[in-house]
């Protein structure tokens, strides 16, 4: 299911352009992944895993990490 934007795509990526650099490929995803968020009452905690695959690209998996745990960058 497709919601409104809260913000506009062309000022989605601004926020953690000062935090990191996207290369070529790279992803930013948004939203929640179904069945997850304010609706449910259910939310993403520390070591959750999302796999999201994109047809016609690939599959990637991640682990959610609290960003107290996450390495810093520089």
């Amino acid at each position: 299911m497709m919601a409104e934007p809260v913000r506009p795509c062309s000022l989605m990526g601004t926020g953690g352009a000062a935090r990191l650099t996207l290369e070529p490929g790279g992803c930013i995803f948004t939203g929640t992944p179904d069945g997850v968020g304010m609706a449910t009452g259910r939310f993403l905690v520390d070591g959750d895993v999302i796999t999201t695959t994109i047809e016609g690209i690939g599959t990637m998996t991640d682990r959610c990490r609290r960003i107290s745990d996450a390495p810093r960058v520089v």
